[in-house]
Order: C-alpha cells, then sequence, then structure tokens
C-alpha cells in the first residue's frame, strides 16, 4: 500500500532532477557563449519598458578593442585591430577635424524622389529637427552626430597603428519631428591605405529603439565586410567631386598632401 506515495516521490525527486539540469545547462550555455566572445554588454543609461537596463548583442569585432575614444552608450568610436584578411593600413595620420566633418557632411543616400528638406512628417523636415537641407538626398550622419563622432575620430587616426582600424556607432532621431521621430543607427569603420581615408559602413540608418525597449535586447552593430558589400536601401554619394566610390558601402576621401606620419 506504500508503494504509490514512494512512486509520487520518486516521480517529483525525478522532475525535479530534470529542472535542475536544465536550468545549469543553461547557465553553462550562457557561460559559453561569454567565454567565446558572444552574449550581451549592458547599456549604461538605456532601461527597456520593464525597467530593466538594456542589453546589447556582442559581435566578433567586441573582441578586437584596443582603445575606446568615446563612449555613450550604445555609441562609440574606438580603434580595434584589423581582421585577419586586411591589408596593413598607413597608419598613423593627422588629419583637421574641419576636413573631415566637411566631408562626412557631404554624403547622403541617393533617391531620384528625394530633394532639399525631404524628410521628416509627409516629407517635410522642420527648421529644428536637423539636417542638411542642401543635400540632394537624406544626409548620411545629422549635424548632431558629427558633432558627436568627428574628434574623437580624427584622435583615433592620429593614434592607430598600421594593424588597426578605427570604429564608430551613432544614432539620432531622424525621419520626424525633434524628440518624436524614430531613432536610428548607423556604424562603420575607417582607415587609411592608398593615400585616402577609407569608410566602410555597416549599418545604415538601422532602426533599434522599438525592440530595444520592448526585449531589453539591441542588436549587435554589423560588422562590415571587405569583401562583400552591405546591402543599402539605396546607393551613397556625395556633393563632393573628391570623394571617390569603391563600393556602395565603401567611400574614399583623399588626405591632404601633408597629413600622413606612417613613413
Amino acid at each position: 500500500m506504500d508503494s504509490q506515495p514512494a512512486t509520487r516521490r520518486a516521480s517529483l525527486v525525478a522532475a525535479w532532477l530534470a529542472v535542475v539540469g536544465i536550468v545549469v545547462g543553461f547557465a553553462l550555455l550562457l557561460s559559453g557563449c561569454a567565454t567565446s566572445g558572444e552574449g550581451y554588454r549592458p547599456l549604461t543609461g538605456l532601461s527597456a519598458a520593464s525597467g530593466r537596463t538594456v542589453r546589447q548583442q556582442l559581435n566578433e569585432s567586441d573582441s578586437r578593442v584596443v582603445q575606446v575614444h568615446w563612449r555613450q552608450d550604445p555609441w562609440f568610436v574606438r580603434r580595434q585591430t584589423l581582421p585577419a584578411d586586411a591589408e596593413p593600413s598607413r597608419h598613423p595620420v593627422d588629419i583637421e577635424v574641419d576636413w573631415l566633418r566637411e566631408r562626412l557632411a557631404s554624403l547622403y543616400l541617393e533617391d531620384e524622389d528625394a530633394g532639399p528638406a525631404r524628410g521628416g512628417v509627409l516629407g517635410l523636415r522642420p527648421a529644428w529637427g536637423g539636417g542638411n537641407r542642401d543635400l540632394p538626398g537624406d544626409a548620411l550622419f545629422e549635424p548632431e552626430e558629427l558633432d558627436r563622432i568627428v574628434a574623437p575620430l580624427v584622435l583615433a587616426l592620429a593614434a592607430a597603428e598600421a594593424g588597426e582600424e578605427v570604429a564608430f556607432a551613432i544614432g539620432t532621431i531622424r525621419g520626424g519631428w525633434r524628440y518624436v521621430g524614430p531613432t536610428t543607427m548607423t556604424s562603420g569603420v575607417m582607415f587609411v591605405a592608398d593615400g585616402q581615408v577609407n569608410l566602410l559602413l555597416g549599418d545604415v540608418h538601422e532602426s533599434y529603439e522599438g525592440s530595444a525597449r520592448n526585449s531589453g535586447l539591441m542588436q549587435a552593430f554589423r560588422v562590415p565586410d571587405r569583401q562583400t558589400a552591405t546591402s543599402l536601401s539605396a546607393p551613397l554619394a556625395s556633393t563632393r567631386a573628391d570623394v571617390d566610390s569603391r563600393r556602395t558601402d565603401w567611400l574614399r576621401f583623399p588626405l591632404p598632401d601633408t597629413s600622413s606620419r606612417s613613413d
């Protein structure tokens, strides 16, 4: 008569052990991901709808970081070692902040339907909404983005070595009224080769805010690939004649004659 309670206890113990095994296995899996360089990192000052700190998925380049020159989570400018298939860079290099800003400010996404002041509500961008009204398409970088990243990019290029590149990620409200429109991100790498500053893009105006706030998880920044082009919604172009397009996601700016220190 005591066999049924004993059997029930044995079943409960087996079920409990199974649950413990699942929990331990999941913990080991997370530990393995963290050890291998995959996983997530907390973003300071960013909270999800639940109130928990938003975490961002790591990518391959996070394991190559040499020095962070500027960070305001989730945005950054940093030096990192080159990917395995990359030729050595011609670093360090000295360039002026205004020189780099002028070239980055000239970049836009081509769109045959675009015109000055395009974007925002009903195609109108208010004067206080940012943007460059002189560009024939959507600006790659808004003025407030350039305010934050140009000086750190110049410092990083001046400190970089031949085996390094400079990576960045930046974002702002785009395509809507100030403080109301969606926040999008743009990321990429910069390096010097063949007498030119190379800009290779990963993310271009990618939306992230909704998923980060709802799930508490933010996708990893896309790592630019020197062998395969990133698919963009529209080709990149520049209002400057001296900006060369090597690929749809890869632009080059000839250096001033007195800029290089790599020799």
